[in-house]
């Protein structure tokens, strides 16, 4: 507490919150009892106080602004593209050079060579800044994959196959505040809200763990093999760890500290 000079905490003497805890064995850490400024909140092994209430701001962070479908198009402006290759079992990622897959003047996934289209909304501001960006190596054979746990700014992230999957997903994940989704066929298969911040679930973390697991089985349903979808998801994003991320800003050369083109000739 005197450390990150936190003047309210640290000490149990006037003018200090009564936080603190009593523990009846300091080796296995036994908790006997909880005080909150200076209230009960845990003793005798149960709840001594129940919360209420309701905190509006941080169950109302999705303000991505109007985005249509056309907005998260790739429009052709070269024959190569910068793709983010992911590296199984880590947070880098590679560059490849790819050609580009043209369809009526747009750059469309290549699904047969695992090219897929990666989309980085912004969500706090409706600044309606899109990132859009090719990642290798999701293995996603249809549908789209969203999560609003993108380190570190937490905007939405979204791989696909297609734009209406995409855009499906961005649409169903901003109307539950957030959270983790898969669809398919213009359809939600599965998800996970988040509706604290668009990072925590209310649930117990039991059923948390039940959620996730289900949706993950719904995610290996659409070709994706990864153990970890959605932790690969929200790492794509991290734009202080190289090679290739991308941001609501576009694509990132971590290496090069700037912002490249998604064209590479």
């Amino acid at each position: 507490a005197l450390h990150y000079n936190l003047k309210n905490i640290g000490a149990l003497k006037p003018r200090y919150w009564a936080d603190f805890v009593f523990l009846s064995d300091l080796e296995n850490v036994t908790i006997e009892a909880v005080y909150k400024k200076g209230q009960p909140v845990f003793r005798n092994g149960g709840e001594s106080w129940s919360f209420s209430g309701t905190l509006p701001s941080v169950r109302s962070t999705m303000n991505p602004g109007e985005i249509k479908e056309e907005d998260i198009a790739v429009r052709a402006e070269g024959k190569k593209i910068r793709v983010i290759d992911i590296v199984p079992g880590q947070i880098v990622t590679g560059e490849l050079i790819k050609n580009a897959r043209i369809v009526k003047g747009s750059v469309e996934p290549d699904i047969e060579n695992d090219i897929l289209k990666v989309v980085v909304i912004e969500r706090h501001s409706a600044s309606g800044n899109i990132g859009k960006a090719f990642v290798h190596g999701l293995g996603l054979k249809n549908g789209a994959i969203a999560s609003t746990v993108a380190h570190d700014s937490h905007n939405i992230v979204i791989v696909g196959t297609n734009d209406r999957d995409i855009y499906t997903a961005f649409k169903h994940i901003s109307k539950i505040q957030g959270g983790l989704a898969a669809v398919k066929n213009g359809k939600v298969i599965g998800d996970l809200p988040l509706p604290v911040a668009g990072l925590l679930s209310e649930l117990r973390y039991e059923k948390v763990v039940d959620e996730l697991i289900s949706l993950r089985k719904k995610v290996r349903e659409l070709g994706c093999t990864h153990k970890r979808p959605f932790m690969i998801l929200s790492f794509l994003c991290l734009s202080a760890i190289p090679k290739l991320k991308v941001t609501d800003l576009g694509l990132i050369n971590v290496s090069q500290f700037k912002v490249v083109p998604v064209f590479a000739d």
